[in-house]
This record gives C-alpha cells, structure tokens and sequence, in this order.
C-alpha cells in the first residue's frame, strides 16, 4: 500500500523526506508509524510528534493505504 509523509522542519532533508512535497512510499498493510521512520531517514528520538491524516498519532499506531504521515520534531522558540 501506498501512504505519504512529510517531514518538517530539521527532519526535512531536500532529497528525500521534505515538508515541501510528501514523499510516497510502499509499506505493508497495518505497518506502524515506528517502521517507517527508517524509510525517510528519521530516528525515532529525533521525532517529538506525528500527524496521521490531520490527527495526533503515536508509533504504535497503524497505517492504511493512502495515509498522510506528518513527523515534526521537538521546537523551541520564544
């Protein structure tokens, strides 16, 4: 199956996983976010929130085809 994911801010790397335009992958049915996060380069440390379909998501959770995956990492500002 087919889900697309965006990668925000430090996560983002212009070759692959950008903010700009969601990179598509092929995944298995039912895959948890966790076993994506290699695919596009991301550490599961270096991800503070995920976003599935406009949600709030934890690792554990599960996709389904046509999925979009948002990782963003910890932010400070002031």
């Amino acid at each position: 199956m087919k889900v697309d994911i965006k990668c925000f801010a430090n996560l983002s790397d212009p070759n692959g996983c950008s903010y700009h335009q969601p990179t598509e992958i092929d995944v298995p049915d039912q895959t948890p976010v966790r076993e994506i996060l290699s695919k596009v380069g991301a550490a599961e440390a270096d991800v503070h929130l995920v976003y599935v379909n406009g949600r709030r998501a934890a690792f554990e959770d599960t996709l389904s085809a046509g999925d979009r995956v948002g990782l963003f990492p910890p932010v400070a500002g002031m």
